[in-house]
């Protein structure tokens, strides 16, 4: 018996291709995820093709199946990774968790999170797919880029994607472009570097453009997604108070542009990073006033505390704490 392959993406890349049901049960038990699967009439008909390939540790799959007595395929979760569903040709009916779907071209694809019980309903039409399947690991770590330490998370993806919609519309897109990218022989991902850099923008895209459990982590203000920048920042600020550096500098060592810094201590503190320095120079100052510290006038003060213009201290200490600092440094005498 003829398997058709006419059409099927990275059929130059078979995985495997077979007319007997154990076989496909079997493979898919081993290499996909553990299923179980019901005919609803004898077999007289059957045909599973897989194809694919990998970037990174992403892997895109091309699937056709064909039977035509129609099938039950339950599936209780998998291991840590993430399953997206793309329709190309045909339909199922797929349930995940409480809710049911048709999935179907321009209609709706749907993502397996490793916790959900899935149970796709074939009718006995040919059915043909994309799958990209991410680990879990990679879409933490990404995750724990924009709202700190995530390697803990349980991440649930809503189970259906609008493929109409533009997030939906983005996705495939992505997807067929790693399919144009594995079917190329001289493509740019044979470059490990650059295929790690598609997985994690693949990831990021996941992660902003469709709703899951942290959905509301990232809605927040861009602070979080800076705020590991920021703290880096504050303690090198504090530990070398005394010392000269500029806002570029302090951006070096966040990782960020200076806008994206000053927005980020905007946001934070009401303040830019370089205000943000004078007030803790002017904290600092105070508290060596009030000490002495060894030091008994304003200007040893004022330069051991990072500033260079006497005038401009003088003016600032006031504004913040309404007296001049020759007047704190009479109190402690």
């Amino acid at each position: 018996m003829n398997v058709h392959t006419d059409d099927l993406p990275l059929s130059a890349n078979m995985i495997v291709r077979t007319t007997d049901p154990e076989e496909a049960v079997e493979f898919a038990n081993s290499a996909i995820s553990l299923m179980s699967v019901a005919f609803r009439r004898p077999i007289s008909q059957f045909e599973f093709q897989l194809a694919g390939g990998q970037l990174g540790t992403l892997e895109i799959l091309s699937m056709e199946q064909h039977i035509p007595g129609g099938s039950d395929v339950t599936v209780d979760g998998s291991e840590d990774e993430y399953l997206v569903e793309v329709p190309l040709l045909g339909a199922t009916t797929t349930q995940i968790g409480n809710e049911s779907n048709p999935i179907a071209r321009n209609q709706y694809g749907f993502v397996h999170s490793p916790s959900d019980r899935v149970i796709w309903r074939d009718d006995g039409f040919r059915y043909r797919c994309l799958q990209l399947k991410i680990k879990g690991a990679v879409l933490r770590k990404r995750l724990s880029h924009y709202v700190g330490d995530s390697s803990d998370m349980d991440i649930k993806f809503a189970p259906f994607v609008d493929l109409m919609s533009p997030e939906g519309a983005h996705i495939v897109s992505m997807i067929w472009y790693g399919v144009e990218m594995l079917e190329q022989r001289n493509s740019i991902f044979q470059n490990s570097v650059n295929a790690i850099l598609f997985e994690e923008f693949l990831a990021n895209v996941l992660l902003t453009t469709l709703p899951h459990s942290a959905s509301s982590l990232l809605q927040r203000p861009v602070l979080a997604a800076a705020e590991p920048a920021i703290k880096r920042v504050v303690e090198y600020i504090v530990e070398h108070l005394d010392e000269q550096f500029s806002v570029a500098e302090l951006a070096d060592i966040a990782g960020v542009s200076v806008r994206s810094l000053q927005r980020s201590f905007q946001q934070r503190y009401n303040l830019s990073p370089l205000r943000f320095i004078r007030d803790k120079r002017l904290d600092r100052a105070r508290i060596r006033l009030l000490s002495s510290e060894g030091m008994h006038t304003v200007s040893q003060i004022a330069f051991a505390s990072g500033f260079t213009h006497l005038g401009a201290f003088g003016s600032e200490y006031k504004r913040r704490f309404g007296e001049t600092p020759s007047q704190t440094l009479s109190r402690q005498r």
